[in-house]
């Protein structure tokens, strides 16, 4: 057998069809599930503004098509079917539209797919996004066939969707599964929870810290539980609101203490930087350019 066909068998044979992230349920040196914590990246402000700036670029690139006229020479067409399918591909929806979701699945997951709708004379009329979580590329267990058709989960029924009728977009190789394209999220579970995790515990002790911002303890003998009410209603009234800032002068003998975190004190930034770096070197998308902080703070600007 020749190599090149030793290959063909090998790549035939090669019937393992799980997804990527099935595979790998806990990252290197953790028992933890960064995975199903950190979501499917749709949640993440990190990856969204990625995303997002990758979404608005890239119609500034036209559509275009080239047929060849000679060696090396190439003439663009301006008017061709093809064109006004992408233009206009559903009745729904625009070709600007189309564009944007195929982005972002082929960002998020590695794989993007779009269903081509026939005419009664086989001729694609229109073009449908699908989510690349409803659709899987499938072939014989036997490895007798590459790839024989996708199977597209439309809710409670799966549908058989000839190879021709679908245009897959493939971020490179899985290598579990060389039919589908990797997804750039499975290395960035825990950059992804960590960001999550500390606009979570901003936003908890900024709701939730059940704490006074200063303690008023009378010295000597203490007060009496009226007088202590009185004093705390005394305090409300004349130092919270718009009267914040106002002088204190206190008649008896009192200790007034600071308690409680202090605005600088629950800071995050820092531990929020990392984050962004890792994200928005995964994604190819510098940070400066989708509006990040770590980017931002290491730039200069010259008038």
């Amino acid at each position: 057998m020749s190599l090149s066909n030793r290959v063909k068998y090998a790549l035939k044979a090669f019937t393992y069809n799980r997804p990527t992230t099935e595979l790998i349920p806990y990252l290197p040196r953790t028992r933890y599930d960064y995975q199903t914590q950190a979501g499917d990246g749709r949640q993440s402000a990190i990856i969204m503004a990625c995303v997002r700036w990758l979404q608005r670029t890239f119609p500034e690139a036209p559509v275009m098509l080239e047929h060849s006229v000679a060696e090396d020479e190439w003439e663009q067409v301006k008017k061709h079917p093809l064109l006004s399918l992408i233009d206009s591909p559903t009745p729904y929806y625009d070709g600007l539209l189309l564009q944007s979701a195929t982005i972002a699945d082929l960002t998020l997951t590695g794989n993007a797919y779009w269903l081509k709708i026939r005419s009664k004379a086989s001729l694609p009329v229109q073009y449908w996004w699908i989510p690349s979580t409803l659709m899987e590329p499938k072939w014989p267990l036997d490895g007798s066939a590459w790839l024989t058709h996708y199977e597209y989960y439309s809710g409670a029924t799966t549908n058989r969707l000839a190879v021709e009728d679908v245009v897959h977009f493939r971020d490179g190789f899985d290598p579990n599964n060389l039919r589908k394209g990797l997804s750039p999220l499975a290395s960035l579970f825990r950059e992804m929870f960590t960001d999550d995790e500390a606009a979570n515990t901003t936003a908890a002790l900024l709701k939730n810290l059940g704490v006074p911002g200063v303690v008023i303890a009378p010295k000597g003998s203490g007060a009496a539980p009226d007088d202590a009410k009185a004093v705390k209603e005394w305090f409300k009234a004349n130092f919270t609101g718009d009267k914040r800032g106002e002088p204190l002068i206190m008649s008896g003998e009192t200790e007034v203490s600071q308690f409680g975190f202090s605005l600088a004190q629950m800071d995050l930034r820092n531990l929020r930087r990392i984050p962004e770096e890792r994200i928005s070197a995964v994604l190819g998308v510098p940070a400066i350019v989708a509006g990040l902080g770590a980017g931002l703070d290491r730039s200069t600007f010259a008038n």
